[in-house]
């Protein structure tokens, strides 16, 4: 009989960590039975084929109704974890973290933790209790283990385990025909339209760059919150004609590969970490 694996992950919105555990799942599922555990249903979701199961517990901005929402999570995971009998439960961010190795505590099933972010291993009390009450830790990085292995001397369970990509199948995806045109040079960023990616200031820089390369483009594949903040940035920096917002793109390879230069903007607190 195969073994019962929960990937638990706050949704499967259009961002990393999501897209690495919906192909998890399909690397997962011809050896397990897997199952997408989701904190709530987004606009737009990645797709799969792997049952997803939602425990209808949203998102708050209020400290009490995080709080709350947490606690809601950890009780109605732990009896979706008696109910399908799971195996493992394994969980992609820090919030499904918690609820991960909380509900293990009142439930059956070995709890595995994912870090997908650099600057959340570093020590403090919600970290203690999870990396603490874990049966496995997943690093996506040679550097989160060191950082780990610095703040956490004492913890052994941890293994380094980077994002796996299909590079074939991307190969493929990228020779789709789009109805798409840019200036030279182009530039293209990919992403959720987030705070934590920082599109604003690549949209400050890239009005630098616009002073010396009249002809350039930036292309901005990806949905978010910030829409609306960042177009009224390029409208305010009188970049209307040459930055693009194309949204989500259920196969964006083919507009990253026609532009000239790929731009990862980083965290600001990235760089006060290294400084």
């Amino acid at each position: 009989m195969r073994k019962t694996v929960l990937l638990l992950v706050p949704s499967l919105s259009t961002g990393g960590q999501e897209k690495i555990a919906v192909e998890t799942a399909k690397a997962l599922e011809s050896e397990y039975n897997v199952k997408l555990v989701l904190f709530y249903k987004s606009k737009v979701e990645y797709d799969t084929n792997c049952e997803k199961i939602y425990l209808n517990v949203g998102i708050s901005k209020s400290k009490i109704k995080k709080i709350f929402g947490q606690l809601r999570r950890i009780f109605k995971l732990s009896r979706v974890r008696r109910k399908t009998k799971a195996d493992i439960v394994y969980s992609f961010g820090d919030s499904a973290n918690i609820a991960n190795v909380a509900s293990g505590i009142f439930s059956r099933g070995k709890s595995v933790i994912s870090i997908h972010s650099y600057p959340l291993v570093k020590k403090n009390c919600v970290n203690d209790f999870v990396y603490k009450n874990s049966d496995e830790i997943i690093l996506i990085s040679q550097e989160m283990k060191t950082k780990l292995k610095s703040e956490y001397p004492k913890i052994k369970n941890y293994i380094v385990v980077e994002n796996g990509y299909d590079v074939d199948n991307i190969k493929n995806l990228k020779l789709e025909k789009v109805d798409f045109s840019n200036g030279k040079p182009s530039f293209v960023a990919m992403g959720r339209l987030d705070t934590i990616k920082r599109f604003d200031f690549l949209i400050k820089a890239f009005s630098v760059v616009k002073r010396e390369f009249a002809n350039a483009t930036l292309t901005f594949v990806g949905c978010g919150d910030q829409i609306d903040l960042l177009e009224n940035l390029r409208n305010e920096l009188g970049l209307t004609d040459s930055v693009s917002f194309l949204g989500y793109q259920k196969n964006p390879y083919p507009y990253v590969s026609m532009h000239d230069v790929f731009v990862l903007s980083l965290l600001t607190k990235v760089f006060q970490t290294h400084s």
